[in-house]
């Protein structure tokens, strides 16, 4: 079982799409959005059954859900806590919190990502195309690699 972990999608579905897609060609893979996903990208997160760990972003949007669907709603209010995880031996933490410490190993959304001696971004997405960041956790062997799915938003396309 895999992990692919982003953040900060800044609601560009173009971007969220090409980067499902590439994690889907990794076989069993559950998406983790690290938070900042964006209001135009949660219907597409809910469909997907993408676990989101809500970052500051998506909490503000609870406080003011105007034009949000219901359901959009409820999935903000459900988003999981920062969650606690082995994986090859190694105790880590994914969370959208940027001062967090209390693991091993620490995933957490930013320019940098930094996870044993793996630097890599999970990005800050703008613009109408470009790069949709991520990092693959293997649960099994505690690996880590960054990948990117490229993206275009008129139309959508993707190419790896």
């Amino acid at each position: 079982m895999k992990l692919a972990l982003f953040a900060d999608l800044a609601g560009e579905r173009a971007a969220l799409e090409a980067l499902l897609q590439s994690a889907a060609r990794l076989g069993e893979c559950e998406a983790v959005c690290l938070g900042n996903a964006g209001a135009s990208a949660l219907e597409l997160m809910r469909r997907r059954r993408v676990t989101l760990i809500a970052g500051p972003e998506d909490r503000a949007l609870l406080k003011d859900p105007v034009g949000l669907e219901r359901a959009d709603v409820a999935y903000l209010r459900h988003a999981a806590a920062p969650r606690r995880l082995v994986a090859g031996g190694r105790q880590m933490l994914l969370t959208s919190d940027p001062l967090a410490r209390d693991a091993a190993y620490v995933v957490r959304p930013g320019a940098r990502a930094e996870i044993g001696d793996l630097a890599a971004s999970t990005g800050r997405i703008r613009g109408s195309q470009g790069e949709a960041p991520y990092l693959v956790l293997d649960l099994e062997s505690g690996e880590m690699s960054a990948r990117h799915a490229i993206w275009d938003a008129a139309p959508t396309r993707h190419v790896e």
